[in-house]
């Protein structure tokens, strides 16, 4: 008989293609320092007039805008000794939550690390720039008919397009955003792009609703060449910002505090019921998500085994045990991070296909 299995998503999972929560604030700033180099660089044009609809402005005004906000931004949060997501979680409990300028910001940040790699430095010289190619394997043997197998759901509380974008890599097809979600079946805060779906992105996407709430997202298409896209980059951020557009990028947290965000959880819960299998992979449980852990892990009524995967292992099995622990299932650590792990029950269910 099958199993189900869920799979709940940190930014470990990403963290061969993306900064993990420790790096991300040294991160972005060197995301302030690449756009400075790029107003430098021989394709920048300061004077060149880029145009959405009725805004104009220079390619200047723009760089010098999101630098700006980048800066603004980084300080805010080291002030407090957060990362971006403790902050925003701060600053709801103080009844002031962070604008969608900030979320606008944090996203063009992310798209742009994205697009860029993760580097990997040695005595202060960049040695290599790292993508993230787990995805990839991972629906080499679990995708059927285009979407992942009936019997797989993801929890995923990443922000970054790197399920996404992977999975237009491996099928070396340049669809666009909404045919690969709709695809994988996914659902976030503002839409869901199927009737029964099985990726769950719990803190949205990076990118924006306009005034007609359509999707737009901070560029065309999945590129692996930043010099291609930044400009692009920099026309819809100021669009987004000078509109005060609503930002696809949202923090499930935010629903517990009375926000809007609720369908992305209710389904999320309805959808993971059933769950037998449970990985956790590249994820450390941090505190500000702590309260939907616990009602996402303990809503899973039929959950008989657990495995934990993070070069922490031990460290995060220790920690779910103390904050989460619920149930009579079994937990295995497992620390190869690889690939993303395939419990035994999934490799035969492959083999039954």
């Amino acid at each position: 008989m099958k199993k189900n299995v869920t799979y709940l998503l940190g930014a470990g999972a990403s963290a061969n293609g993306m900064p993990v929560v420790k790096e991300m604030n040294n991160a972005i700033f060197s995301v302030i320092s690449l756009l400075e180099n790029y107003k430098h660089s021989k394709n920048f044009n300061a004077k060149e007039v880029l145009q959405v609809g009725d805004l104009k402005f220079t390619q200047e005004e723009a760089a010098n805008t999101l630098i700006s906000n980048l800066k603004d931004m980084v300080e805010r949060v080291r002030k407090f000794g957060l990362s971006v997501d403790a902050y925003c979680k701060r600053q709801l409990v103080r009844n002031q939550p962070v604008s969608n300028e900030f979320k606008h910001t944090y996203s063009v940040a992310l798209t742009i690390l994205e697009i860029r790699g993760k580097e990997i430095f040695k005595n202060n010289q960049l040695i290599k720039r790292l993508r993230e190619t787990r995805y990839k394997d991972f629906f080499t043997d679990q995708l059927h008919d285009y979407s992942l197998k009936k019997e797989i759901k993801i929890l995923s509380w990443n922000y970054d397009n790197l399920i996404e974008s992977s999975y237009e890599e491996f099928f070396e097809n340049d669809w666009g955003h909404k045919t690969s979600f709709s695809n994988l079946k996914m659902t976030t805060k503002h839409r869901s792009f199927a009737h029964n779906p099985q990726i769950f992105k719990l803190n949205g996407m990076l990118g924006f609703l306009d005034r007609e709430h359509n999707e737009h997202y901070f560029t065309n298409k999945h590129s692996t060449v930043l010099e291609d896209s930044i400009k692009e980059i920099l026309r819809r951020y100021m669009f987004a910002t000078e509109k005060k557009l609503y930002s696809l990028l949202s923090f499930a947290y935010e629903e517990e505090w009375g926000g809007e965000n609720r369908s992305v959880l209710k389904s999320a819960l309805e959808h993971t019921k059933d769950t037998n299998i449970l990985v956790i992979s590249g994820y450390s449980i941090p505190k500000y998500n702590l309260e939907i852990d616990r009602k996402l892990i303990k809503n899973m009524t039929n959950l008989e085994f657990i495995y934990i995967q993070d070069i922490n292992a031990d460290e995060v099995v220790s920690k779910y045990k103390e904050f989460i622990h619920s149930s009579l299932a079994g937990i295995k650590p497992i620390k190869d991070c690889s690939t993303l792990y395939m419990p035994i029950e999934l490799i035969v269910s492959s083999t039954q296909q």
